[in-house]
């Protein structure tokens, strides 16, 4: 009985793939037959996973929020995790197919790519609005990543955490947040920050011990975050954007910072934020001292040159913390 509900479901869909029956076989029969598993027969591709209705499995991805209902065309579904590990390039696709229904894939769940051994990761052309938390954290070979939309707005928590073969990276300019942990311990070498970015998060940075050079040219970043890029040893000189007001604890901390600058608009640095670093210069444009809390030793502020923008070099000589530098140099 079950082989003959089968036969006929496929006879069915095949008539309708031909174009013949269209006045008999209605929406509940073409179910039907995606149900009976036709399309898998007819095409080979794709299988459904047992026991969790709507995910379905294909070219090695799994896929959630797929419906076997046929007023669904157009709909989108979303990268739950990878089945089959790929070796090289990855190639998420924009759509997939199921049965006579189409999905756009929008988006990945949280931690769908991790540990994943890919090189490389072409992300699909539609709009993708977040990396997620931890969606391609622990891909240690992972080399490069292709963003084909301009739409992507956040790079969530620990998203390219521990990716130490990640050498550079290019962000859409859309991006608007880089979260908690997004490459900590990554291999990044240099990096900029797209204009659009308005946070950074907590220990963005942390730990990326070959991280030479950043580049920030937004003037939308306002706060540098605490421990952002604590442990970045091989980065010995950054410029902040005007936008930047606050530098916050341990922000910079045991890295190899040694030369800073910031402009006018720095109000305040937090302790610690250049604990465990060498830093030999700091280039201060803003002509009223920033509020500071603990920040320098006195062997640090013998060591510094402090250079103030003219006219300020009493001020600084009379505000606390900077009132303790040996050489302050009023020329900017």
């Amino acid at each position: 009985m079950a082989i003959r509900k089968y036969a006929m479901a496929a006879a069915m869909a095949l008539a309708l793939m031909s174009g013949g029956l269209k006045a008999q076989v209605t929406s509940q029969d073409v179910a039907a037959a995606v149900g009976q598993g036709v399309v898998d027969f007819l095409e080979g591709r794709g299988t459904w996973i047992p026991d969790r209705p709507g995910y379905f499995n294909s070219g090695g991805l799994v896929y959630k929020n797929v419906s076997t209902s046929m007023v669904r065309q157009l709909s989108e579904a979303i990268v739950w995790r990878i089945d089959v590990q790929p070796e090289g390039v990855l190639h998420i696709p924009d759509d997939i197919n199921v049965g006579f229904d189409r999905f756009h894939v929008s988006g990945f769940a949280e931690g769908a790519f991790e540990y994943g051994h890919m090189t490389a990761i072409d992300l699909p052309h539609r709009e993708i609005r977040s990396i997620p938390r931890r969606c391609f954290s622990g891909c240690s070979n992972l080399q490069s990543v292709t963003f084909h939309s301009n739409k992507t707005k956040f790079i969530e928590a620990a998203a390219f955490r521990w990716c130490s073969s990640l050498k550079s990276l290019r962000l859409p300019s859309s991006v608007k947040h880089i979260g908690d942990f997004a490459f900590d311990q990554s291999g990044l070498v240099e990096f900029v920050i797209p204009k659009s970015v308005e946070s950074l998060g907590e220990r963005a940075f942390h730990n990326c011990k070959s991280l030479k050079k950043v580049v920030i040219p937004g003037h939308r970043l306002g706060v540098i975050s605490g421990y952002c890029f604590s442990g970045c040893e091989s980065l010995e000189e950054i410029t902040l954007p005007a936008g930047v007001h606050s530098i916050l604890s341990y922000a910079f901390e045991n890295s190899g910072i040694k030369h800073i600058t910031w402009s006018n608009n720095m109000k305040a640095i937090y302790s610690f934020a250049f604990k465990g670093t060498q830093i030999q210069r700091i280039d201060s444009h803003a002509t009223t001292p920033p509020q500071t809390g603990q920040i320098f030793t006195l062997n640090d502020a013998k060591r510094i040159e402090l250079h103030v923008p003219r006219g300020s070099e009493a001020a600084y000589r009379n505000a606390p913390v900077w009132e303790a530098f040996v050489n302050i140099i009023a020329d900017l």
